[in-house]
């Protein structure tokens, strides 16, 4: 699934259509599109062109289907991937992890998917807005590095750190400065 694509930071996007058959995603390759990922792609924004593209290949794929000329292509099953279904809970962020991966992971499960969140105080907060910085920090993952106005820093592994700027907590959004305002937080 795209979801994965994204988390993994592959470098091509895409989507297959094939026939279906007795096991898992098994069948013939009917046909596939494809996108290049960007590091500011979010799911949405992916699954959209995926969409066009389909939108422009369907048509085709439709006449040769009433004319009789599909071609299949046969998959190479031994580099098939496989993908676990992904659950809400599975947007828990791991501060141990580069503030990169992390960014995969958070444009990810954008809308329309829950969103990636973190615990504060013992309540879900979903990260609306961010951004990375390219600082070498040292310290402990998941500990607030710095607080301004505009933002709050937030250290992840590989010594990096994320910047954190709209965070939506009981279904209100909110600064994250407002919500994280001492550098003794550990998220």
């Amino acid at each position: 699934p795209l979801v994965w694509q994204i988390i993994n930071n592959e470098k091509i996007l895409g989507s297959t259509i094939f026939k279906l058959k007795d096991g898992i995603d098994n069948g013939p390759i009917l046909d596939q599109v494809r996108i290049k990922n960007n590091i500011k792609i979010c799911i949405n924004d992916a699954s959209e062109l995926i969409i066009k593209e389909w939108g422009r290949k369907i048509p085709l794929i439709w006449s040769n289907f009433n004319k009789g000329k599909i071609k299949v292509t046969n998959q190479k099953h031994h580099l098939a991937t496989y993908s676990s279904a992904r659950k809400e809970s599975d947007g828990l962020i791991n501060w141990k992890k580069s503030a990169d991966k992390i960014d995969c992971f958070i444009r990810a499960q954008k809308h329309p998917y829950p969103g990636a969140f973190f615990y504060f105080n013992k309540q879900k907060v979903k990260i609306v807005e961010y951004s990375l910085d390219n600082k070498i920090v040292y310290g402990i993952s998941g500990q607030v590095f710095e607080v301004k106005k505009s933002y709050v820093s937030v250290c992840c592994g590989a010594n990096s750190i994320i910047m954190l700027k709209e965070l939506l907590i009981n279904k209100k959004i909110k600064k994250a400065s407002v919500l994280l305002k001492s550098r003794n937080i550990r998220l």
